[in-house]
């Protein structure tokens, strides 16, 4: 079995590979070299919705996270993706998708993927779902 370090686990991402699993509950991990490459960036991060997430899981650690400190961490993800250019880039609005109560919105955006033709594109549920 692997046992994984944070070193470990860094330096396989800096290579491009990731480890997995068959299942949740399988102990053994395999590593991933995906022959296709995307980033799916979740665009729409509401702060105080993300805080609302934190505090109500009600893990220790997570409710001291400061709000400041969220905003700047999105702020950076939102500039890093928006100048990302490494792979094919689908910029999905996540403020109205919702996989837990609507599973169809997981076959919407898989179809979205697949039906991918350029290098950045984006995905934007709409009003109406």
């Amino acid at each position: 079995m692997i046992r994984l370090t944070p070193e470990i686990l860094l330096q396989a991402y800096a290579a491009g590979i990731f480890p997995m699993a068959e299942s949740a509950d399988d102990p053994e991990l395999f590593w991933v070299d995906p022959k296709r490459r995307g980033i799916l960036p979740l665009d729409g991060l509401h702060v105080p919705r993300r805080l609302r997430r934190v505090l109500r899981r009600g893990v220790a650690y997570e409710r001291q996270i400061p709000e400041a400190y969220l905003a700047r961490l999105a702020d950076a993800y939102t500039r890093f993706f928006y100048q990302y250019a490494e792979a094919p880039l689908l910029i999905v609005n996540s403020e109205r998708l919702n996989f837990v109560d609507n599973p169809g919105h997981v076959d919407l955006l898989l179809d979205r993927i697949r039906g991918m033709r350029g290098p950045r594109e984006f995905f934007n549920l709409g009003s109406a779902a």
